[in-house]
């Protein structure tokens, strides 16, 4: 902390440095998630009787944000029915092949979903959560869309849509939007009109 010529208080901490406190925050909550015991005074809290269809891309890796708020919705992900957890690229971002990122606030969840379970109910399993997280496009853009470039992202996404269940899904797009315009540009290009009116009704995207 110092003081500027006005004698107010500045605050001047290297890049790095801050790096390290955000990533210290992520795993505070973490450690929090590990032994919070709190008291259960009526039994589990019950799960939503209706939940929405999330699937969640972003572009882990890009800024410490990204787990910080994987992190969130693994602690309310009994309210949620999470389809997906797709790493995706961005312009901070622009290529990317691994879900390690994912993968290990994933594996953490696992490590205390029996204790979350004991609070409130419908917490889904890790190895449920292991099955959908997957990895989209590789590269940045629209350079990432079109022919032979679908990715298990993408494909996950157009599974999710076309199962005969009536509830809309929900596509975040926490970082790039490619793997969900590559699910949108094979639909297109593979059926007709009026099925890809009907896959798209059943779509909600929300570009954050």
């Amino acid at each position: 902390i110092n003081l500027n010529e006005n004698n107010s208080r500045i605050c001047r901490y290297p890049v790095a440095a801050a790096q390290v406190i955000k990533q210290a925050r992520h795993l505070a909550v973490l450690v929090f998630l590990v032994v919070w015991t709190g008291p259960v005074v009526a039994g589990p809290i019950p799960a939503p009787a209706v939940k929405h269809r999330v699937i969640i891309t972003d572009d882990y890796g890009a800024d410490v944000d990204d787990q910080e708020t994987l992190v969130h919705a693994m602690v309310y992900a009994n309210d949620l029915d999470i389809e997906g957890i797709i790493a995706s690229t961005s312009c901070w971002k622009t290529t990317q092949n691994t879900t390690a990122l994912i993968d290990a606030i994933v594996n953490a969840y696992g490590q205390v979903v029996t204790n979350l379970s004991a609070h409130a109910s419908g917490y889904p399993t890790l190895a449920y959560l292991q099955s959908v997280t997957k990895v989209g496009q590789s590269t940045f853009g629209m350079a990432g869309v079109g022919t032979g470039k679908d990715s298990p992202g993408s494909a996950l996404i157009i599974a999710a849509v076309d199962k005969a269940d009536p509830r809309p899904v929900w596509v975040t797009c926490q970082g790039g939007a490619s793997t969900m315009a590559q699910a949108l540009w094979t639909v297109q290009n593979t059926r007709t009109p009026d099925q890809v009116a009907q896959f798209v009704s059943k779509l909600r995207v929300y570009d954050i």
